[in-house]
């Protein structure tokens, strides 16, 4: 059993979850969005292709159409991370072939939208109770396989073995 746990900077100014993650050893500012159908790097291409430049396994997928940032649809670059590591500093769960797309977003109050579906396999849970809130996400294994619809274009989340 795998279990995450990040503290939540969540006010009553910025109800938003977001959270401190490290994604293959990088530091992110996360936000957990229960709408979206897919990761989104929000600080533009440049800086995605800097922060990535060292890992292996990371390619372009391909174009589509992403919704949410407003009143219409923008086209955005898929992009594969063969290994994408998602850490909490003590525990961490690896992603084979996630999918993300990189946009410039700038207004967004975080560097990466991770999407619920993301945790499909997995039981995710806010806990707003205490002082300080906490994600938790526990899942059973330590490693899982995406897979891309491209119909609905978005990700599906398996176990793997």
């Amino acid at each position: 059993m795998i279990e995450l746990k990040f503290p939540l900077n969540i006010t009553l100014d910025s109800p938003r979850p977001i959270f401190r993650a490290y994604i293959n050893g990088i530091s992110f500012r996360c936000m957990l969005d229960t709408g979206a159908d897919i990761p989104v790097f929000c600080k533009g291409t440049l800086l995605f292709e800097e922060l990535v430049k060292e890992m292996e396994g990371v390619s372009k997928f391909k174009s589509l159409m992403v919704g949410g940032f407003g009143r219409t649809e923008e086209t955005a670059l898929l992009w594969n991370i063969d290994n994408f590591i998602l850490s909490d500093k003590s525990s961490s769960i690896t992603y084979r072939g996630m999918k993300i797309a990189v946009m410039d977003k700038p207004a967004i109050p975080s560097d990466m939208i991770l999407s619920a579906s993301m945790f499909m396999k997995m039981r995710y849970t806010i806990d707003c109770s205490l002082k300080k809130h906490l994600l938790t996400i526990v899942a059973d294994k330590d490693r899982y396989g995406v897979g891309y619809y491209d119909k609905k274009e978005t990700i599906y989340i398996f176990s793997q073995e």
